[in-house]
């Protein structure tokens, strides 16, 4: 979701283009390599993501069951491209959010996390994308003397000091962050092997991705731009011996229920008493401490990793 253009082309063209992109075929699961099913159509937001997947299908692992997008049908130049100009301005990041309540609050959930797995105060600490840097910037907070770095590729945002360019590749990390990436990329499995070997010995990654559990209301709304849709069970058998969570608020199903629900609030957005209210209960639940809440039916899915390699 955000990398410098070399790091993110590196890590992209790690599948085979020769057995990927021939004419007319399916690409394979980007988990197991299983075959893959159509099960419904991709949400597309865009016509600049339309450049982008080709397809118009989101397609389940007939034997992980990991629910992605045909990664053999994805424009790698598009792609770039769209997180390098066209990204927040499709997503509309932030928007409604004063002071970017909702990312600084999961920042500080997941600084809590890395402290609590952490052997070491860490001097490097590396993200994938690190946005607008609310991660690094929240174990900063922690451990004053870290160093921080990310591969952030967005050219609309600039990046917030003390927060410097760096690759995954460059390695000496005693901490990486998954934040939100791991669902962006075409290989999963190649980006967590690169993110393990970027470790120091002892180091951990943390990962977190959208709880895409079937028949609820997104996290990301539709589809754009994701490639994967995980689940604890599929999000489980990627990583293997990791143990996965789910954290943070619950999340909603699709029902008559939560419809109506969700109407009334519109509605009652729009009267300044009640509005009020419901600002300052919005406030409770976009906190680090729900945020941090583990949950099987939270909005996240959380892992973390450690290198334990001499």
């Amino acid at each position: 979701m955000y990398f410098v253009m070399q790091s993110f082309r590196d890590v992209w063209s790690l599948h085979d283009p020769a057995t990927m992109r021939s004419e007319g075929s399916m690409g394979t699961c980007v988990s197991c390599g299983g075959a893959l099913r159509p099960v419904r159509k991709y949400r597309f937001k865009s016509a600049a993501f339309r450049r982008v997947y080709s397809d118009r299908s989101v397609y389940a692992c007939t034997a992980c069951r990991l629910a992605q997008a045909d990664v053999s049908k994805v424009d790698d130049d598009a792609l770039s491209r769209y997180y390098r100009l066209e990204y927040r301005a499709v997503a509309q990041i932030g928007v409604g959010d004063p002071g970017h309540r909702w990312y600084r609050a999961r920042a500080a959930a997941l600084a809590k996390l890395a402290a609590a797995h952490s052997l070491r105060a860490p001097k490097r600490v590396f993200e994938v994308g690190a946005g607008y840097g609310y991660n690094l910037l929240a174990i900063k907070e922690l451990y004053p003397d870290a160093f921080l770095f990310t591969d952030e590729l967005d050219e609309t945002i600039a990046l917030p000091k003390p927060i410097d360019r760096a690759t995954l590749a460059s390695g000496g990390y005693d901490i990486v962050i998954l934040s939100h990436v791991l669902e962006h990329f075409s290989n999963p499995k190649s980006l967590i092997a690169s993110a393990l070997n970027a470790l120091t010995v002892g180091g951990i990654l943390l990962i977190e991705v959208p709880n895409d559990v079937p028949g609820i209301y997104a996290l990301n709304g539709p589809d754009e731009p994701h490639l994967t849709f995980f689940t604890a069970n599929s999000l489980e058998l990627l990583l293997g011996t990791a143990t996965i969570f789910g954290a943070g608020p619950p999340y909603q199903r699709k029902n008559i229920y939560m419809w109506s629900r969700r109407a009334a609030l519109r509605m009652l957005h729009r009267m300044p008493i009640v509005s009020g209210f419901i600002a300052r209960r919005s406030a409770r639940i976009i906190s680090p401490d729900s945020f941090s809440a583990r949950r099987t039916d939270g909005i996240f899915l959380r892992a973390v990793l450690s290198n334990t390699s001499e």
